[in-house]
């Protein structure tokens, strides 16, 4: 079945994720296309997102103390 759903990281707010996660779904953003939508969607509590700048998402991450999954 479906275990994730994957908005675009522009118009996913933490209200969002917090209702796709109450629906029992790994939100995980798509759309990245610069860094500050990186960001956005780490603050934003994603669970995760499709990047094209992985060493930029591990600094971001390290910088706030987040640990990565393998």
């Amino acid at each position: 079945g479906i275990t994730q759903i994957c908005p675009r990281a522009d118009i996913t707010t933490p209200e969002v994720v917090s209702k796709i996660r109450a629906a029992g779904f790994v939100v995980r953003c798509q759309g990245l296309t610069n860094e500050e939508l990186m960001r956005h969607v780490v603050d934003i509590g994603a669970d995760g997102a499709t990047v094209n700048f992985p060493d930029k998402m591990t600094e971001y991450l390290q910088a706030k103390g987040i640990e990565q999954a393998p």
